[in-house]
């Protein structure tokens, strides 16, 4: 499968909630752009790590220090020695990045980042 699409009954469902009081999803969207601040933030501070400030999506997508360790490698390093679930980003054109989410709780973003960046100093420094 290469593409996918979104099926018809979700698609009506989207267009009736965006009807709906706008109030609740600017309060979302700010929860939402809080933990974007906190990821991106973050990330900047992981010595070797570069990143883009992620716009509009729910995930960063940095780039690893060195060609050391492909992304899969590293994503399965990570989660083998740290219990942190990253994407890899060979799927996406670049084996040189990963996947890092930010659509969970502060804390746990928090949390992550503590351990990436002692995965990121232990692989490559």
């Amino acid at each position: 499968q290469r593409t996918s699409n979104v099926c018809s009954f979700v698609q009506r469902g989207a267009l009736e909630a965006l009807k709906t009081n706008q109030e609740f999803f600017l309060k979302i969207n700010s929860h939402y752009d809080l933990r974007r601040e906190i990821l991106y933030e973050g990330l900047k501070n992981i010595e070797g790590l570069f990143v883009h400030p992620p716009n509009g999506a729910f995930y960063a997508f940095p780039r690893l220090p060195n060609k050391n360790i492909s992304s899969v490698d590293f994503c399965k390093n990570i989660l083998n020695d740290y219990g942190l679930v990253l994407i890899p980003g060979k799927p996406f054109g670049d084996n040189q990045s990963f996947r890092i989410s930010c659509a969970t709780s502060k804390e746990k973003i928090i949390d992550g980042l503590s351990r990436l960046k002692k995965a990121v100093q232990n692989y490559y420094f």
